[in-house]
């Protein structure tokens, strides 16, 4: 992964952090529910 220096940096290192995570649990629902959530 390229390193942006700055805030840009860690927000950009957080929306993909979150965005992995997010999913995670989306999944994690939509397989506990059985519907598919967005």
């Amino acid at each position: 992964m390229v390193e942006i220096g700055g805030f840009s940096g860690s927000f950009f290192y957080f929306y993909i952090t979150f965005t992995y995570f997010y999913t995670g649990i989306d999944l994690f629902l939509m397989d506990y529910t059985g519907v598919l959530h967005y």
